[in-house]
């Protein structure tokens, strides 16, 4: 583990999802009952896809903040494609 990494995760912890099997899904929709916030980074698909959008998450916790970041924006034309980093990497601050 990188010394970054430790400093900036101190005190945390940290749990593993496999969103791709039901008892992943079923595991993050009862962390969300619990949760304040819900913060994700898929594409604006995805979240619904998999049964952890918004409409599903805020039924069963209707205090439920849910923060989406995607690459592209959620209705832009390259809205459903993925950003990794070499690609922010192209564009100038």
């Amino acid at each position: 583990m990188g010394d970054h990494f430790a400093a900036h995760n101190a005190n945390k912890r940290a749990i593993t999802l496999d969103l791709t099997h039901p008892e992943g899904v079923a595991n993050a929709q009862r962390l969300a009952e619990g949760a304040d916030v819900v913060m994700e980074n898929f594409r604006p698909s995805v979240m619904p896809r998999l049964g952890l959008g918004y409409a599903k998450l805020s039924a069963r916790n209707p205090r439920l903040v849910m923060v989406s970041m995607s690459g592209f924006g959620a209705e832009d034309s390259l809205a459903e494609r993925p950003m990794y980093d070499n690609v922010v990497q192209l564009f100038p601050a």
